[in-house]
């Protein structure tokens, strides 16, 4: 079974930010070191913010500097790569020129809902499993606030839910005001890999490690999941001492 993606889009006039891009609607694309599309194994896919410059200057996602630690700091180390059909996209499929955050309303959920989601429904109606990795802030509020209808949160209160299954609501979306059946995917929030970069660039060790560390902690769960399918450890049972006698 090969894999139904999103194609390029260059005609694509969903937002503004199709007058910033020299490449509009950059699509997602398989990870080719990763298990073949027409595998029956478990399906990652690692939700971005919007390309970067060097992708709107190529033309394809995840080919930048991000895009390199996302495959030697993220999938590699733990070999993620032979446990899943790799699957890299972003929520918006538009460069932002200065790498402006685009703005949730008016450009990140009309593109998300016009093709990523689309994208992600397709996925989700597949035998296979299907786990969302959201990498840095933006993406992780695009998908928990337009499926599950969540508030905007810190990232750091989504990674709460990592390891967990969701299914989503029926949807009417916002945007196209086309019905979405409920998807149903294992959740996983970590931090973009620009952020573990420009730590990095600031020479701050305190920072830096943090990211890791937690970087390294989100992945390990995640290679356990595709492994074992074992869930996150929960809070134990606290039991009261008994009285001395």
């Amino acid at each position: 079974m090969n894999l139904h993606l999103m194609h390029a889009d260059p005609s694509c006039t969903t937002c503004d930010l199709h007058t910033q891009a020299k490449n509009v609607g950059i699509p997602s694309r398989h990870l080719e070191d990763s298990l073949p599309p027409d595998s029956d194994a478990p399906l990652l896919y690692f939700l971005g913010r919007n390309p970067g410059y060097h992708e709107d200057l190529h033309g394809e996602c995840f080919v930048g500097k991000s895009g390199q630690i996302l495959l030697d700091g993220y999938i590699r180390p733990l070999s993620l790569e032979k446990h899943a059909t790799i699957i890299l996209g972003n929520a918006c499929r538009c460069y932002s020129t200065d790498d402006t955050p685009p703005n949730f309303p008016r450009q990140l959920r009309p593109c998300f809902e016009s093709h990523t989601l689309t994208e992600l429904l397709w996925l989700s109606q597949t035998s296979r499993p299907l786990y969302i990795v959201c990498l840095g802030e933006q993406a992780t509020s695009a998908l928990l606030r337009i499926t599950l209808n969540r508030k905007a949160s810190p990232q750091k209160d989504a990674f709460a839910l990592n390891g967990h299954t969701l299914t989503t609501p029926p949807l009417t979306l916002k945007t196209t005001k086309a019905h979405i059946p409920p998807i149903t995917f294992t959740h996983i929030s970590t931090y973009h890999p620009s952020a573990i970069y420009r730590a990095g660039m600031d020479q701050d060790g305190t920072s830096l490690s943090r990211y890791i560390f937690a970087v390294d902690s989100h992945m390990a769960l995640l290679h356990r999941l595709l492994t074992s399918g074992a869930r996150p450890i929960s809070e134990p049972t606290r039991v009261p001492p008994f009285p001395p006698r």
